[in-house]
């Protein structure tokens, strides 16, 4: 599914069949036109994000090495908002401590860390997928 559904559908819902047809006919914008579709796409990113942190998670697996017993955030894949948990090779669950940028790790070797993080931004032609309808 794009975005651009997604607008369209906002567009149906909040009467504004001047700027649904723009986006149906390709058409050029009014600054005014363009300045209101930006703030859809704007409120789409946010409900997106909403729906990852509250309602269906965007978990994901890295596996990664320790450097000092620290792990980076920017070593992840997305911005982290949530540690599940971090376990060495053999499925054991390791202790660590999550600061605003990094964990610290009891040990200093090869983890997998399961994390919840919020999912990229998208513009008017990304594409998605959830189960959530539109």
């Amino acid at each position: 599914m794009l975005v651009k559904d997604i607008i369209l559908k906002v567009c149906d819902f909040i009467e504004n069949k001047e700027l649904a047809l723009v986006i149906k006919t390709n058409d050029g914008a009014t600054e005014e036109l363009a300045e209101e579709l930006e703030v859809l796409i704007k409120c789409f990113n946010l409900v997106r994000n909403e729906i990852a942190t509250e309602v269906l998670p965007n978990v994901k697996i890295a596996t990664l090495k320790s450097n000092n017993k620290k792990i980076e955030f920017s070593s992840l894949n997305g911005k982290v908002i949530e540690i599940l948990s971090v376990k060495d090779k053999n499925g054991y669950n390791i202790k660590f401590d999550a600061f605003a940028d990094h964990i610290l790790l009891d040990c200093d070797r090869e983890v997998e860390i399961r994390y919840n993080a919020s999912p990229e931004e998208l513009d008017f032609e990304g594409e998605f997928t959830s189960n959530i309808p539109e």
